[in-house]
This record gives structure tokens, sequence and C-alpha cells, in this order.
């Protein structure tokens, strides 16, 4: 009987000291990370059945909520210089308003002479309109069509649209820049 006991006193205190050793999944107690994060509002944070932890952005019509920015690259080693339409592989969604974007070169652009860039999502040079923009300087900022002011916003993207980059008049062969656009989504 006193083995018997003993084992079962090692049994719960290995089991005790496993549980409190790991601090991911660890049977439905509370996680220590999870205590550290302020969820605000507009984010659900919980801890599942299986010690998951969960935080989801709930859809708000008002009052605070994430900010969204979309970040995309022009970057001649990766997309080449052609003339012609280059997507970034960022899209925004439908409903979308960009209310602000600018643009850092990285890497001066070089082009053959009369060489345009612009920027546009759903309409024509509507972000960045073409222009020459080789010579820059490395770190140098392009202001934007959209400057943050409410006239020159564009609203209400009708359909999910990627960012692209629009070569013109002449081929690029150098260079790199990053583009930054804030947007909210019309719910």
């Amino acid at each position: 009987m006193k083995n018997l006991l003993l084992f079962i006193f090692i049994f719960v205190s290995f089991l005790t000291v496993q549980a409190n050793a790991f601090e991911g999944l660890n049977n439905g107690q509370s996680l220590k990370i999870f205590n550290r994060i302020d969820c605000g509002s507009g984010i659900d944070c919980s801890r599942g059945a299986n010690g998951k932890f969960n935080m989801t952005a709930s859809a708000q019509t008002e009052g605070l909520t994430v900010a969204r920015l979309a970040i995309f690259d022009y970057d001649f080693a990766v997309d080449g210089g052609t003339i012609g339409t280059i997507a970034s592989g960022v899209t925004l969604p439908a409903k979308a308003i960009i209310e602000k974007c600018w643009f850092r070169v990285e890497t001066q652009i070089v082009d053959a002479g009369a060489g345009t860039l612009a920027v546009q999502c759903e309409d024509a040079d509507n972000i960045l309109t073409a222009a020459d923009q080789s010579g820059l300087a490395d770190g140098t900022f392009l202001a934007s069509n959209i400057t943050g002011a409410a006239a020159a916003m564009v609203d209400d993207i009708a359909a999910a649209c990627d960012i692209s980059w629009v070569i013109g008049g002449a081929a690029i062969s150098a260079g790199k820049v990053r583009g930054y656009c804030r947007y909210s989504v019309h719910e």
C-alpha cells in the first residue's frame, strides 16, 4: 500500500511540474503571454478549449480599429523594367478608401532617357501620376496624388484591385521604390 501511495504522489507531482513547465498548450492553464497582451477595442482575445490562443478582429462600424497600411515594392532586380504594367502582389479590398500614399526611393531609378513610373489601383494613374522618377537619390520621398486631403482620397474602390506599377516611355534598367498606402474599408 505504501508503494502505491508513493507512486501516486510521484505521478501527481510529475504531472504538476510538466503542466507548469510548458507555456504553450498547457492543459487549460493560463498562458503567461496571454496575460500580457492588451486586447483593445475591436479585438477579441480568448483561449480555446485546447489551450490555443485566439486573437480575432471584429467587424466594427464605429470606434477605434486597427490601422491598415499597404506596403509594396517595385524592384528592377525582381520585376524587370520593360514598358508595361507590373502587379505588386498587394491587393486592396473592395470598398477600400485610400487615404494617403507616399513613396521612398530605396535605390535610384535609371532609365533609357524618357521613362516614367506611375502607380494605380482600379483607375489609371490614380495613386501616382506618370512622371520621370529617374535620378532621384536613395532615401528621397515622392509625394502621391493621394495626399491625405479629403478631396484627394480615392473613395470606395468597386472591386478588389492589385496595386500596380506602370512603366512608360522607356524601359527602366535599375532601381527600387517602396510604396505605402494608408487605407480603410467602408463597410
